[in-house]
Order: C-alpha cells, then structure tokens, then sequence
C-alpha cells in the first residue's frame, strides 16, 4: 500500500483505528467498461464468424457443380414447404367460402349470398366429409357427406334428421383409407429428398462449363457468371444410373418404393440390379437440353436460370434480381415450322411498387401494379387488355398458427359492363373433430322415402339464383338419382 506525506500510517499511534472490514469504494465506470469491452468482443466474434460464413458461401458457390446442387436442393424445399402442413397432421379440416357483390347479369342476383365447400379427413379414425352450402341472411341450403364407422351418411338441409345411406360395402373405405396411408406424404418427402441428392449426384462437375457473361433483367444489363451444362443421351444416362444406385444402396428407399408400386422389396431390387440406363433421346452427344443457372454478386448468389435446345428453336428462362425478374417463354411450334412467338413477364421495381408486363411478342396483354407479394400477403391491381379492357384489384392475407391456417382477401373485376366483387375466406384447421354427427340419430329409409326427400332438396335448389342463373341458361340436365 502506498500512502505519501501525511497520509503514512503511524503503527504506534494507539489513536490510529483501522476498519479490516471496509470495502473500498468502486467506481461504477469499472462494471461498464468491462460490459462493453465484452460487448465489443462479441461483436468483433459475429462479424467475424459472418464473414467467415459469407466467404464460404461465396468459395462454396464459385464451385459450379455446389451451384447445380444448391439449385435443386431449394427447388426441392419449395415442395417440402407446401407439403409440411400435411406432412405432420392426421387430420384436416378445410372450409372455403366466397361471398358475391355485383350489380351485372349474371351476377347480381347472386349478391348477398355466400356459397361454402368443406372436406376433412381423419386418418386415426378413418373419417371423412364433404359439403356444400349456400346461405344468406333468411336461408341456408346444402348438403354434406360424411363417412364414420364404415357407413357413409347424408345431412340435407331440407330434412329435418341424418340419413344413413344403404348398400355400402363396409370394405369400400378400408380401401380408401389404406390407399391414403399407403402414400404416406413423409415418405414422399424423404424420397422427394434423395431424388434431388441422386440426380445432383449423376451432374459431372468436369462437365459443367464456366463463364462470365451479361444477362438482361428488365431492360438492365447485369454481369453474371454462367454454369452451363449439356443435358445429352450421356449426360441423362449418368443421372440415371446414380438414381438406380442411390436406390440399390438406401434401403430406406428400396422398402418405401416397393410399398408405393406393390411390389415385394426383393423383386425391386432384382430388376433394378439387372437393369442397364441408358438413355437415347437424342442419338449423338452433342445435341440435347442446355441448362444455364446464373450467379451474381458478392455472394454469388443465383439470380436466375435458363433452358435451351440445340434440335430445336426456343427458350425458357426466369431470372430474378431483388424485385425485379424477368419470365419468357421463346418460340412456340405451330405444324411442320417454327412460328417465332414470345411470351413474357417482366417486373419493374417502380418506388415502393413493381410494375409487371405481361406480353406476346409486342402486344401488352396484361399489366398489374403489385404493392405487395409475400407469403403472408398479396396485394396488386391489374389490368387485362381485350377488347373490351378488363381491370380490377387482388388482395390476399394469410396467418398461421400451430392448428390452422386462415386466409381471406377479395378480387374485384370492373368492366364497361359493371362490377363484380368476389369476398373469399379459406381456412385449414389441424385439429378439428371429422364427422363430428351421432350416427345413432340417424334414419335408414327405404328407396321410395329417400327420393322423395331427394326430389325436395332438388326442388329447393332449383330455385336458388345460381341455379335459375348459370344451369337453366345454360341447359344442363340433372338426371334424378335412379332408385
């Protein structure tokens, strides 16, 4: 301890107290700076580790044979996504209503009324359902199906109990139900999953050539690198010779295929061991489908991909860059020739909106104006260029949660005719009762009794706007259910 001048401590002093206990005073700065210097640290290991992960994305994707492989592993996910509701639910329960506004014929006299379509199933307890409503505010007509028990059942709005409809094999929705389940959507999804490892796996990575190139995305130039590959008879016979052996050696899908083709496991692995790919589409190597995907920027991120022939005139391609993108099919057959034909879209980011183009070769067939399109929601205007121009407005908000998933939004059409406005409502729920009825309650008529309450439901529907407006006009017979 240093103490200078006066403030030396006299060990002989008897008067000198000395505290062994007391704390000397902090100094609040202290816990702040080691707070920020620890702040700073952290900040300095995410950076870091950010750049290290975009440096490795970037060398990842300078290797043109990972550019085909990220392709269609993101192409695969698009697919999973759609399916990983279902893929993790036993049951569903899925009701779609649209209400109609409008003051042209047709259509207005359908306005005030809402028409409704359900369908569930449940898995575990082998029940199904089915209906279709039409309601307003004084009246409500329809007619729902339900399979519960091995029966199947019919709830017509026009009688007053469930009915319990007759000569039904009680084997018939076994069947179905084993149908469903022998198409397990997981097995889909894990063989959804290998196919994509399978046919990455058969693209030869010497194959692929590499260069720098300019693409045009709505009418800008944009520096790219190309990976082009040649989809030849060789090419397409590596591809399905790496398909036949990624079978061969995951027994996982070996089983899961037999069971999706009926066949024993055995059998499917004899035929695929004897079979020889080789694929002749084409009867030389030089011709077959070019395939370029496009990468650019500093991660070298894909941008964009296109499809070509070299037997035939024609392309595809779609390239997409921030909000901007670019869609065009090139050059339709038309009989023996070539007719030149191009169809494209184009986005233009405009502001906070992206204008989009619709056109086949240098008419205009459709523009929209899209303010917003997400997955949780869409919102354009559009226009649509006949003879006489239609135009209207599309909104559509989507929420999820652990159980459902609700969507509503409305399209509206204006024409010099008028006006039409379609309200939509959708919802899915994951874990709603399927056949929720009592099948005790129901009646079994006889053939007579059960079309005379046919023939009253029929006679309530006929009178039923969309009835008197769309099936009379048009002269649709509806032949009575043969007895």
């Amino acid at each position: 301890m240093n103490l200078k001048g006066s403030e030396k401590m006299n060990l002989n002093d008897e008067n000198q107290k000395v505290e062994l206990n007391e704390q000397p005073k902090s100094n609040p700065l202290e816990g702040f700076k080691g707070l920020l210097i620890g702040a700073c640290v952290l900040v300095f290991l995410i950076g870091a580790s950010a750049f290290a992960l975009h440096l490795y994305h970037k060398n990842y994707m300078s290797n043109s044979k990972n550019v085909y492989e990220m392709t269609i592993k993101n192409a695969i996910k698009t697919v999973q996504n759609a399916m990983e509701n279902y893929e993790n639910h036993s049951k569903m329960l899925s009701k779609a209503e649209v209400n109609i506004e409008s003051d042209m014929e047709p259509f207005k006299s359908l306005s005030g009324y809402t028409y409704m379509v359900e369908s569930g199933i449940d898995y575990d307890e082998k029940a199904l359902q089915f209906g279709i409503t039409q309601k307003n505010l004084s009246d409500v007509t329809g007619l729902t199906t339900y399979v519960k028990n091995n029966n199947m059942y019919l709830d017509l709005s026009t009688f007053d109990s469930l009915i319990l409809l007759p000569n039904v094999e009680e084997n018939d929705y076994a069947q179905i139900f084993e149908a469903i389940e022998s198409a397990n959507i997981k097995d889909y999804d894990y063989l959804i999953t290998q196919m994509g490892s399978w046919i990455s796996n058969g693209i030869q990575a010497d194959k692929i050539e590499k260069s720098n190139t300019n693409i045009t995305v709505s009418g800008k130039n944009v520096k790219v690198t190309a990976h082009k590959y040649l989809f030849n008879d060789q090419a397409l016979t590596e591809i399905a010779k790496s398909i036949r052996d990624g079978i061969l050696n995951d027994q996982k899908a070996l089983k899961l295929l037999a069971e999706l083709t009926q066949t024993s496991e055995s059998q499917l692995k004899q035929m695929l061991e004897e079979s020889k790919p080789e694929v002749t589409i084409f009867g030389n190597d030089t011709d077959g489908f070019v395939m370029n995907i496009y990468t650019s920027g500093s991660e070298n991120d894909v941008i964009g991909m296109q499809m070509t022939s070299t037997i035939a005139p024609g392309e595809f391609h779609y390239y997409a860059n921030g909000k901007e993108f670019e869609l065009a099919v090139m050059d339709f057959t038309t009989g023996d020739s070539y007719e030149k034909n191009n169809f494209t879209i184009i986005g233009t980011e405009q502001g906070k909106v992206t204008n989009v183009s619709v056109k086949l070769n240098s008419e205009e067939l459709a523009t929209l104006v899209v303010r917003e399109s997400s997955s949780e929601k869409v919102d354009f205007d559009y226009q649509i260029n006949l003879e006489t121009p239609l135009k209207g407005t599309v909104t559509m908000n989507k929420k999820e949660s652990k159980n459902d998933v609700a969507m509503s939004g409305s399209i509206s059409l204006e024409t010099t005719e008028g006006k039409i406005k379609l309200n939509l409502n959708e919802t899915v729920n994951w874990d709603a009762k399927i056949a929720d009825i009592d099948p005790s309650k129901a009646k079994q008529l006889t053939d007579e009794e059960f079309e005379t309450v046919l023939e009253e439901f029929i006679e309530k529907i006929s009178e039923s706007p969309i009835f008197s407006s769309f099936v009379q006009e048009q002269s649709v017979e509806y032949p009575m259910l043969e007895s």
